[in-house]
């Protein structure tokens, strides 16, 4: 039986980043899709990713309209209070068995909080990263909610492990968006 896997995407940023491991669970023959369109991904103000999605055979399964205009705290947290709402609904109904989620932002405390809560495993990409500011202090709190952890580096990786992680749980992957600049080379030396 296929395992569900959930990525959730919040904006155009979040999909570049996760688009080759997108491709690569849609290939899998063990793994079915299921992908939550949100945030400003759903914004026709910052380009609407749904045809974005669609030029790589791609389709969402679920939609959640949560943000608030405004770039102010307030509106931030507030709309982090809606996108729980909403993932919680959404996981609810459509089951995966594992969540997929990446960086440090509301959306993605809002996605960790949602699943944590309803006990689905959550995978969290570029963990252990440091800024000084809200948004590694909300990164390290998706990390104490995730239950496996995809760095970019490996002082990430050990940043994550001496946050409490167990190790086995703990990959150096790299950015999956670097794929993208390999396949941007390939395209480039194959033309020339």
């Amino acid at each position: 039986m296929k395992k569900n896997i959930c990525v959730v995407i919040t904006n155009r940023a979040n999909f570049a980043r996760m688009k080759s491991l997108l491709i690569e669970i849609k290939k899998s023959q063990k793994l079915n899709l299921q992908i939550i369109l949100s945030g400003s991904a759903l914004s026709h103000k910052f380009g609407q990713l749904e045809k974005e999605l669609k030029k790589n055979k791609l389709s969402a399964i679920a939609k959640s309209h949560f943000l608030i205009e405004g770039g102010d705290p307030i509106s931030q947290a507030q709309s982090t209070s809606l996108a729980m709402s909403e993932f919680s609904a959404i996981f609810s109904k459509i089951q995966p068995d594992v969540v997929v989620t990446v960086g440090d932002r509301f959306e993605t405390i809002a996605t960790a909080i949602s699943s944590a809560y309803l006990n689905i495993p959550l995978a969290h990409l570029q963990g252990g990263e440091v800024s000084g500011n809200l948004d590694e202090m909300v990164r390290h709190a998706i990390t104490k909610l995730a239950s496996y952890h995809f760095t970019t580096t490996k002082k990430s990786r050990e940043r994550v492990i001496r946050l409490g992680e167990e190790k086995k749980r703990v990959f150096f992957s790299g950015c999956p968006g670097m794929d993208l600049l390999k396949n941007i080379k390939k395209k480039k030396i194959n033309k020339e």
